[in-house]
Formats: structure tokens, sequence, C-alpha cells
């Protein structure tokens, strides 16, 4: 009942006290949801190796885009031009996905900010996203409210051994 007050609170986009979150969810779930902020935390935090990929990345689609357009226009006695843009698109896309896989492999860990890498990147399209889509505060705190409740499991679960040793000991007299 007064999670349900929450949730329906949250979704209205109005704010609910912590105090309130905390003793609704219990300290298991309050412990998952200071974890997951700090997680997001650092997401939001970009070290200087993904900062530079995502500098090289904006040069890459540059230089895609001015290269597409370019071709788009089909004018013939510039060839030469559209060329020289499409083989430095190339080279940059080349030497982004050196980066890439040089970063993934001395780190990792780095992975976590990205979309999805794929095993395999031969040209612009296959390069990985920067994540984006992280969850707020609000987000966050709907989700594990609509988990299901683990405080009150635990007390049913505590109630059932109390039956099962009422159960146990009715036959024996002591």
């Amino acid at each position: 009942m007064y999670r349900d007050k929450l949730i329906k609170r949250l979704e209205n986009k109005e704010s609910i006290t912590l105090r309130d979150f905390k003793r609704c969810i219990g300290e298991d779930l309050y412990q998952e949801y200071l974890n997951e902020l700090e997680f997001y935390k650092e997401l939001k935090q970009h070290p200087k190796e993904i900062k530079e990929y995502i500098r090289r990345f904006k040069q890459v689609n540059i230089a895609n885009t001015r290269s597409e357009n370019y071709s788009l226009k089909k004018i013939g006695r510039k060839i030469n031009v559209m060329e020289r843009l499409r083989n430095e698109s190339d080279k940059l896309t080349d030497l982004l996905i050196e980066y890439l896989n040089e970063i993934l492999q001395t780190q990792p860990i780095l992975e976590m900010y990205f979309d999805e890498v794929k095993s395999e990147i031969i040209n612009f399209e296959d390069l990985p996203k920067i994540q984006r889509n992280i969850p707020t505060k609000r987000e966050i705190k709907l989700r594990i409210l609509k988990t299901p409740d683990i405080k009150n499991k635990s007390v049913s679960e505590q109630t059932n051994l109390r039956r099962r040793k009422e159960i146990n000991t009715e036959g024996f007299k002591f």
C-alpha cells in the first residue's frame, strides 16, 4: 500500500523523501540503490581515453558526412576532391578503429562506456557509440520500488520457520 503511493508519486514526477524510500524498501535494497547510484555516477564521468575517443569519433563523423554530401552532388569534374575526402574519411576511420582496439586491449573495463562493441569493426557504421541512456535517480528508485518486496519475503520465511518448529514439536511432550 505504502509502496504503491511512493511509486505513484515518482511516476507523477513528484519527489519522495529518502527516509520514506529507505523505510519502504529496507536496508538491503537501499544498499543496492546506493551502489547503482555510484556506478552511474562513474559512467557520467568519462576517463581521458573515452573523451579522446569521443573527440576522434566526431572528427570521423564530420569527415564521413562531408564525403557523403560531396558524392551526392555528383559534380563530374571534381572527382579528385571527392576521392580525397573519401580517403581522408577512411584514414580517420582506420585510425579510430586502431585507437579503440588499443584502449580496449589495455583497459577492458572501458567497454562499459559503449552501447555495443562488435567483435570485428570494419567501417564507420560498426563503431560503437557512447552510452547516453544513463537512468536518473527517479528511474532507479522506481525500478527498485517495483521489485518484489524482499522485506516481506523474509518476514514470511521467518513465520514459516516458526510454524515448522511448532508442527515438529507438537507431538513431543517435554
